[in-house]
């Protein structure tokens, strides 16, 4: 790594740790933790489940299988839009509404 990379990688590291010392203590309890207190809408959510499900390992693994299978592969992507429909539908709900965290 170049001076410039370590320069960056520095800033960006104490930029997160001013950010986390400046808002902690500003959840009270774990609900407004792991929950966002209830308040969160449903682009933030959807983004969110969205980017989880599109992780950096589809990155690592799609070119993989393709070039192992070849692009057979391609056969399996409606899969993902199958399975988003229980999980908006019924998943998701559920996990909404529940009231206790433990």
């Amino acid at each position: 790594m170049n001076l410039i990379d370590h320069v960056i990688l520095a800033i960006y590291l104490i930029s997160i740790l001013l950010i986390g010392w400046r808002l902690r203590g500003r959840s009270e309890s774990g609900e407004d933790f792991f929950l966002a207190a209830r308040r969160m809408g449903w682009f933030p959510i959807g983004l969110s489940v969205m980017v989880t499900i599109f992780s950096i390992i589809n990155y690592l693994a799609i070119p993989n299988e393709v070039f192992g299978f070849g692009l057979a592969v391609i056969v399996a992507f409606p899969v993902f839009f199958i399975a988003a429909w229980p999980i908006t539908k019924i998943w998701m709900p559920f996990f909404h509404h529940i009231q206790s965290i433990g």
